[in-house]
């Protein structure tokens, strides 16, 4: 069996609509946003020009915050970006994370997370 390392959904609308269903979904998910890289404007600023792309990086803001191990698996990052001409948003899957620190015990609190991130995807794609 393959392990899936991320949660990826492909968005019907375009990159900057998506962007905003994000924003907008983030707070309904438990979480908050700490920070937004648009990697496609970095890197055009220095000559390099990509597809575009932005990471968010999620912070919970919620009850599961205050959970030990919940250091371990945040921030959450979802990448929204363009490949082969459609808008894709994803994830690294918690649980995997988790597998990372066995020692931590954090499979259950992971698996919390991860909920929440993919229904923040389905909810931002859909």
């Amino acid at each position: 069996m393959a392990v899936e390392y991320s949660y990826r959904r492909v968005a019907t609308n375009g990159f900057e609509r998506i962007r905003e269903a994000i924003e907008r979904e983030v707070p309904l998910h438990g979480f908050a946003v700490a920070g937004v890289h648009d990697l496609q404007a970095t890197l055009a600023a220095k000559g390099f020009p990509i597809q575009p792309l932005c990471i968010y990086e999620l912070v919970l803001d919620s009850e599961l915050s205050g959970q030990d191990g919940i250091a371990l698996l945040t921030p959450c990052r979802l990448h929204v970006y363009v490949e082969e001409g459609e808008v894709w948003v994803g994830a690294i899957r918690p649980t995997l994370m988790a597998l990372m620190f066995p020692e931590a015990r954090i499979e259950v609190l992971a698996s919390k997370v991860e909920e929440r991130v993919v229904g923040l995807v389905d909810s931002a794609v859909a």
